[in-house]
């Protein structure tokens, strides 16, 4: 989860555009948090039939993860990404979705390692994080 202590380490501040991946019970938990922070918040989810209770979560826009225009639409904008998904992903594509300098931070156990190409972080200068997901007390 995204704790104040990872808030202020991702340089996240009140005028960040920020993206969330999964959105299950740490996702839900994000939605709210950084609706309640102010942030502009993008919720990637592939169930594109659950738009409406996303956005009553919080979300500022929901993003169909299955549709590539969707994807395309959003290119280099977001500040910092949360995933709090379990399964692989195409990481490279969610990092063409972060602005220069942006920040892809997973608290989501992913089993697989995670293929990220060197070029997709050299330019742009964007890095890629994890830390262990808090409980709703330490958040």
């Amino acid at each position: 989860m995204l704790t104040q202590q990872t808030k202020h380490f991702a340089g996240v501040k009140p005028t960040s555009k920020v993206g969330v991946i999964g959105i299950g019970g740490l996702g839900h938990m994000a939605l709210k948090s950084l609706n309640k922070w102010g942030y502009e918040v993008v919720a990637f989810s592939s169930s594109p039939d659950k738009k409406d209770q996303i956005l009553a979560m919080g979300a500022t826009k929901v993003i169909n993860s299955k549709d590539p225009n969707e994807l395309v639409s959003i290119k280099s904008s977001l500040d910092f990404i949360l995933n709090t998904t379990n399964v692989t992903l195409d990481w490279n594509f969610y990092l063409t979705t972060l602005a220069p300098k942006g920040r892809f931070h997973t608290v989501g156990v992913v089993l697989e390692p995670m293929v990220i190409p060197a070029f997709s972080l050299i330019i742009g200068e964007k890095s890629v994080a994890g830390s262990p997901p808090g409980s709703p007390a330490l958040t």
